[in-house]
């Protein structure tokens, strides 16, 4: 993991930066995420499956808070972490639980209410605030990664 995030680096270094689009590569990931959680959240063992998604989500976050440490060294490592993972997380973060919190109770709100349009629509209103809010900490990441390159520029 840590030879990949260097040579990612050097990568962008080499080639400008112009081979790195980390919101291009935010959005979809994340709209795969949001894809999984509600086709989860419409079978009977939702909160099954959106729990170790968010676990797996976790443990991920923790495993590359590491490895930027191992990378950076300790104290660009504390500047690169609150860059890349602290400061979009603000905001990812809360839009997470929202739509993991929303694609729960529209699983219940599906197999306990008679007008499911009205509830797909209210549901639908509540991804876009999510996505839109999503989409904006990707941006904040971006836009924080090229001060990231070039602190490793700088090592």
């Amino acid at each position: 993991m840590i030879k990949s995030i260097r040579e990612t680096l050097d990568i962008a270094k080499v080639n400008n930066f112009e081979s790195i689009n980390i919101f291009k590569n935010g959005i979809i990931s994340n709209l795969i995420l949001f894809t999984i959680i509600y086709i989860s959240a419409i079978t009977l063992i939702a909160p099954i499956c959106i729990f170790a998604i968010s676990v797996i989500k976790g443990f991920s976050i923790g495993i590359y808070i590491s490895t930027i440490f191992a990378v950076f060294g300790f104290a660009k490592g504390l500047l690169v972490v609150f860059l890349i993972v602290i400061l979009p997380n603000l905001i990812y973060l809360p839009s997470y639980i929202f739509l993991v919190n929303n694609a729960i109770k529209f699983h219940y709100d599906m197999f306990e209410s008679e007008s499911k349009i009205s509830i797909v629509m209210k549901e639908v209103y509540k991804i876009i605030i999510s996505f839109s809010l999503i989409i904006f900490s990707i941006l904040i990441e971006q836009l924080a990664s090229f001060a990231v390159i070039n602190i490793y520029l700088g090592t």
